[in-house]
Order: structure tokens, then C-alpha cells, then sequence
């Protein structure tokens, strides 16, 4: 069992942390709860990455695992809460390697 816990105020380093992906900014903390729609194992550099989409209802947020091919129990359906800093690529808004917590079921 861990001994941490998600941010729970209103600021992280002086900034709002957003807890909806409609929220998340580039370089600022976001702890976002939602569903799994999509889960695979994705070639990232010269290793592998496991990629997640979350959806929270106010959109959609990607969030990588470098270094992992799979997570158990965090699959396509499955209720979790993340907290990183996003980051903004090409592609977008992500989070990279992620503090999170599946929900109980």
C-alpha cells in the first residue's frame, strides 16, 4: 500500500492544478479522474511505452508509461485517477509517467 496521496489543493508551485482535461495546460500539474477508452504497448525511442487514453467527460488526455509494455489492471474500462505536470508535443497535451491509483471497483 503506498503513503501518498493525490495534491489536493488549488495550487501546486504557485499554479492551479486542473482536475478536468478540459482544464490541463502545458507545464502545469493536473490530476485528472476518469476512464480508460484505450490502452496499448507503443515504441517510444529505442524502448517501449505503455499508452493510455483518459477520458473525464470534458475530454480526452493521453498519459505514457515509458519503460513498460503493460500495467496491470489498467485497461480499456477502467476507472483511475493521474497526477503529473502535462506536457505538450506535437500530438498534443500528455502526461508522462504519471503518479495513479485505480479505483476500487
Amino acid at each position: 500500500m503506498s503513503t501518498w496521496d493525490f495534491s489536493q489543493g488549488p495550487l501546486w508551485q504557485g499554479k492551479p492544478i486542473a482536475r478536468r482535461v478540459a482544464d490541463a495546460r502545458a507545464r502545469r500539474r493536473a490530476v485528472i479522474s476518469g476512464v480508460v477508452i484505450s490502452a496499448k504497448s507503443v515504441p517510444f525511442g529505442s524502448s517501449v511505452a505503455y499508452e493510455c487514453m483518459i477520458e473525464d467527460g470534458t475530454g480526452e488526455l493521453r498519459v505514457v508509461f515509458t519503460g513498460r509494455e503493460s500495467i496491470q489492471g489498467l485497461a480499456r474500462g477502467a476507472r483511475c485517477t493521474v497526477e503529473a505536470t502535462i506536457q505538450a508535443n506535437h500530438s498534443g497535451l500528455f502526461m508522462r509517467d504519471p503518479l495513479y491509483r485505480l479505483a476500487a471497483e
